[in-house]
């Protein structure tokens, strides 16, 4: 069979989309005659998930993202699931690569790009060097656009947090329905996102980001959500969607959305993050100074004990002195507690003996502290919230090399992903940690 021409190929591949398809995708391309004759962009779309889950998505986000950039003449993508590129020195071949010597090869730097879409996860092998040259890659006026699972990228390198503006901090509703309420219409990346729309998708809960350092495009209604899931950590009910950030001189937009394929099909999650990449190219200008939450969408105050056994006898011994807030504000080791309890009863908290037993149990596992090196396995799972997966390999780990010195000595645990310990260093007592 001879080979087709690229045009060609593309003409026939556009033929054989369906009709509702094409309509989808026809609003980006407008932008093509907004771009002018202007020398198109170049965009690495950068997805290397080699040490984490790989989302079906992946793929097919990141053939839209391309096919936006294309169709609309504003882009071309270089789709990379390696991080070779994330470096601004030259690429270097080994011996034995089949590359002849002195032949020129092409392999581009971060240099030859204006942006990175970014859809990866948890910890990427970059060197020290690499880590550098990306963080001054975006510092320095480059765009950097990320995609749902991002977030869960590089827990061990605070920088990259700092530089996307926030966490992830597990998905405590699963893959539902949740309502969608836009913060900014006025914000490129949603004037044609709906203002208030039901997505199906994994939803996250986000922290270390602030309000006073982003802007928040869109966020979850809280009054639609079940905020008494046991790993729903945040208690003011602001769980953002999508938000936009200066880093330097450079341009950040994130968004949760985006975990199943499908949701790459909608128009409305397509146009967002191709007028995303397009503000982050400077093709678009974009308010991103920091607001707060509207006052539409504070939820009512949220209580602070989650259900569980134990709950009256500390709704009943912690309520008359300093109250439930300044009670549980610290967490403690189950002996912290007790001591604490018997304190409170000899200055004359009410309850039982029996009451007293139920309020210990009750606020060791929800607002407990543990020794990574004495907890059982019901402790560290039930203080921790920990799979019991990885809880067996913590105790097995912990069996066969003994006590756990530093918070390095944890991450050799196999199989142990370092968000799910960085997010539980409140509740974890560690020598030297």
């Amino acid at each position: 069979m001879s080979r087709i021409p690229a045009a060609a190929r593309r003409a026939l591949i556009c033929a054989l989309v369906p009709a509702s398809a094409v309509l989808a995708a026809q609003t980006p391309s407008t932008a093509q005659a907004q771009g002018g004759a202007a020398a198109r962009k170049h965009v690495l779309a950068w997805a290397d998930v080699r040490n984490g889950y790989q989302h079906d998505s992946i793929s097919h986000a990141l053939a839209v993202i391309e096919r936006l950039g294309w169709e609309s003449g504003l882009y071309d993508t270089t789709i990379r699931t390696d991080s070779q590129l994330i470096t601004k020195g030259p690429i270097a071949f080994g011996s034995g690569t089949g590359i002849a010597t002195g032949e020129r090869f092409l392999a581009r730097n971060l240099d030859y790009f204006d942006a990175i879409f970014f859809f990866g996860v948890r910890e990427i092998e970059l060197t020290p060097a690499q880590r550098a040259d990306l963080l001054s890659f975006v510092r320095e006026g480059k765009g950097f656009v990320a995609a749902h699972s991002a977030a869960t990228a590089f827990f061990s390198w605070p920088e990259f947090g700092e530089m996307l503006g926030g966490r992830f901090d597990e998905h405590p509703w699963g893959i539902t329905d949740a309502t969608v309420v836009v913060d900014d219409p006025l914000f490129p990346a949603m004037r044609r996102f709906p203002p208030v729309a039901v997505f199906h998708d994994e939803h996250y809960q986000l922290m270390g980001f602030s309000r006073e350092k982003l802007r928040v495009l869109a966020h979850l209604d809280p009054s639609k959500l079940d905020l008494q899931r046991p790993i729903v950590h945040r208690t003011d009910g602001d769980f953002p969607v999508a938000w936009a950030k200066t880093y330097g001189k450079g341009r950040v937009f994130y968004s949760t959305l985006g975990h199943a394929a499908e949701a790459w099909d909608n128009p409305a999650l397509q146009q967002m993050y191709f007028e995303a990449i397009r503000w982050s190219l400077g093709l678009v200008d974009g308010d991103t100074s920091p607001r707060g939450l509207p006052a539409a969408a504070l939820p009512p105050a949220p209580d602070p004990l989650p259900p569980g056994d134990g709950r009256r006898s500390v709704e009943n011994m912690c309520s008359g002195c300093h109250g439930l807030a300044t009670s549980i504000a610290r967490r403690h080791t189950r002996l912290e507690w007790e001591a604490l309890i018997d304190l409170m009863r000899q200055r004359g908290a009410p309850g039982t003996d029996e009451d007293a037993q139920s309020t210990l149990g009750y606020l060791a596992r929800y607002f407990g502290r543990i020794d990574i090196n004495l907890a059982s396995e019901e402790e560290l799972e039930k203080v921790l919230e920990l799979p019991p997966t990885v809880v067996a390999a913590i105790v097995a780990y912990r069996r066969q090399n003994g006590t756990f010195h530093s918070w390095d000595d944890l991450k050799r645990v196999p199989g142990l992903d370092w968000w799910q310990i960085e997010q539980r260093k409140p509740r974890i007592v560690l020598p030297g940690g």
